[in-house]
């Protein structure tokens, strides 16, 4: 199930008009996760993913592990003709996510990776607008992508750095926003929040410049610590104009006094933040199996994402800027 696995049942349990969860399959289940098998009524409880793969009954298969199993979990699933959904970025290798999309070429199965972002309807909203050409040829992208606090320890140990579990959802946005591919990235960053993130071989903060194959420049900075809240925003410098979006709140409500005008902070956990995308993707998902449809995010978003990660980190280790074909031709 992962960290991930818990709301992703709960999404599917309470608004999937598709679905039902016939059974789930970790290591082992803690307390909240028991609670909520009974809750919903789930059948079959599993320790061994592949007695879960073995059983015909499943059409659909959610792999929500850590990175380091996605790719072959998922490719196993794909071999047990099963539809397949696959939680954020697929690897931190890239010969795993070719191994994947090769395996993908012998079965027509739909298989989704979920990069949500994609299904936000500010950021939606943002690339419809570009794509409609109200504000012209896009000029600069700018992201700020910074998440309320650190996560835990064990998660540090697995997730590969910043670049891999957190930059790779903004690399994927600038993608999918400006339907070009990034040649060109430089990355700046620091220890600025918690000095025992050096332990891990990572960073805690970043700012990356990057540079599109139509000539538009792109800003992107990260934090791990937000102390207000979870801070997305997006936006789009263009020839005609330009196109923003502001944060989600945790309500609209403001208090207006002699002293100013409080606002409400933006909501706090990815769930909260990105809870809509979550259950529109999971929609989308299951119609682009009734009708065959090729998924919105493919292994190859992912794979391209990876190359700009890879990148991101050679050009913070070396100080310089790296093209995207250096990381690809190695």
């Amino acid at each position: 199930m992962g960290r991930m696995g818990k709301n992703h049942l709960e999404l599917l349990e309470e608004y999937s008009n598709f679905a039902n969860v016939k059974a789930v399959c970790d290591l082992s289940f803690d307390n909240k996760t028991e609670d909520l098998l009974k809750k919903y009524k789930v059948k079959d409880k599993y320790f061994d993913y592949k007695d879960l793969l073995a059983d015909a009954l499943i059409d659909v298969v959610y792999v929500c592990t850590d990175i380091d199993s996605l790719c072959e979990i998922s490719m196993n699933a794909i071999k047990a003709n099963k539809h397949t959904f696959c939680e954020s970025n697929l690897s931190k290798s890239p010969k795993d996510i070719k191994k994947l999309m090769e395996v993908l070429k012998t079965k027509n199965l739909i298989f989704h990776v979920g990069l949500n972002k994609r299904f936000d309807n500010n950021f939606r909203s943002v690339k419809d607008v570009l794509v409609s050409g109200k504000i012209g040829e896009a000029h600069i992208i700018k992201i700020t992508s910074r998440d309320p606090d650190l996560p835990s320890l064990d998660y540090l140990k697995k997730s590969g750095g910043l670049f891999f579990d957190m930059s790779v959802d903004d690399f994927d946005m600038i993608r999918y926003l400006s339907s070009f591919e990034v040649e060109e990235v430089y990355a700046r960053g620091g220890v600025l929040i918690d000095e025992m993130v050096k332990e891990y071989d990572d960073i805690d903060t970043a700012v990356l410049s990057l540079k599109l194959s139509n000539g538009t420049l792109c800003l992107i900075d990260n934090s791990r610590r937000a102390t207000y809240g979870y801070d997305q925003r997006v936006e789009i410098h263009g020839s005609l104009g330009m196109v923003t979006t502001s944060n989600e709140l945790q309500s609209k409500a403001k208090i207006y006094t002699t002293y100013g005008v409080i606002a409400e902070k933006p909501k706090y956990l990815i769930i909260q933040r990105y809870k809509q995308a979550y259950i529109i993707q999971n929609e989308y998902f299951f119609t682009s199996i009734l009708n065959n449809k090729v998924s919105l995010s493919s292994c190859n978003d992912s794979l391209q994402a990876l190359y700009i990660a890879l990148a991101a980190k050679k050009s913070f280790e070396q100080n310089r800027s790296v093209k995207i074909s250096e990381v690809k031709h190695n």
